[in-house]
């Protein structure tokens, strides 16, 4: 199974109050070190602070190159904090993902009025060890555009969770494996269901139904990306600037992306070729 990030959260900035009362309580240490552009405040050691801090910059580096006209530093200041564990982890989180069946989150972004909050698990494990970090980032830099639908705001973070940086030179949009184990064991929701799901959403609460989300929402993006670049043509942009002017969701898609049954026909392939992937 898929292992699942976060929504967008509206919270009041009375968390990192909360955060220590609960620290405190459970006696746990915390430290604190800020790189160039994050606050870490983890609970853990020092050198796993800094080395969070160093794959936020990378990535922070990875989507200036990729988009020089993208707004990478937000106008509140960022403050990620990292807490040990599951059960860490559960005592901070929405109560509507604490009920029986809801999805298993290793992240949230968190924005208050003053402050962008990302709440990170250390033990997120999976096949790429900053996989939360780099989604939790996305999420942070699409939140200011509130009217991007839910599928292509999980997508585009999904997408670039499998970033890998290495020196100056970072491969974008590999294959995810759990997300591929859910396309080929289980039918695609329709797409008229997949474009209008929102945050009160089964699909993006219950445990099977937001595994299906986050696997599709990330298949057809990944379609959308490679499409785009073999194309030369930027399909994500199109339905986006449709979507602002107030057009709705499936009317867009039905103008500036794909048709069900082309979708269909990827989503089977990459769940047979999961190598079929971008690099820059």
């Amino acid at each position: 199974m898929p292992t699942f990030k976060s929504p967008c959260l509206f919270v009041l900035p009375l968390l990192l109050a909360a955060v220590f009362s609960w620290a405190r309580d459970m006696q746990q240490p915390w430290v604190q070190v800020s790189s160039r552009h994050f606050t870490i405040i983890c609970q853990g050691n020092e050198k796993q602070a800094r080395r969070i801090g160093d794959q936020l910059e990378r990535m922070r580096l990875v989507f200036k190159t990729t988009f020089p006209n993208l707004q990478v530093d937000p106008s509140a200041p960022v403050v990620v904090i990292v807490v040990k564990d599951q059960k860490a982890f559960r005592a901070l989180e929405p109560d509507d993902y604490l009920v029986k069946g809801g999805l298993e989150l290793t992240g949230s972004f968190l924005r208050a009025p003053e402050k962008n909050y990302v709440l990170l698990r250390l033990d997120a494990g999976g096949n790429h060890p900053y996989a939360t970090v780099y989604h939790e980032y996305t999420q942070l830099l699409t939140s200011k555009a509130e009217f991007i639908p839910l599928w292509l705001n999980e997508g585009l973070a999904e997408f670039y969770e499998n970033t890998e940086v290495s020196g100056t030179e970072a491969v974008l949009g590999q294959a995810d494996e759990g997300q591929i184990l859910w396309l080929r064991q289980n039918p695609l929701l329709p797409l008229l269901t997949l474009f209008t799901v929102d945050h009160n959403s089964p699909y993006y609460h219950q445990e099977n139904k937001g595994s299906m989300f986050y696997a599709e929402s990330w298949a057809l993006t990944h379609y959308l990306q490679i499409k785009g670049a073999k194309e030369n043509k930027n399909y994500i942009r199109d339905y986006l600037l449709l979507v602002a002017n107030q057009v709705d969701p499936v009317t867009a898609a039905g103008q500036a992306l794909v048709t069900s049954s082309i979708f269909s026909r990827h989503s089977r392939l990459i769940s047979r070729n999961p190598a079929s992937t971008p690099s820059s």
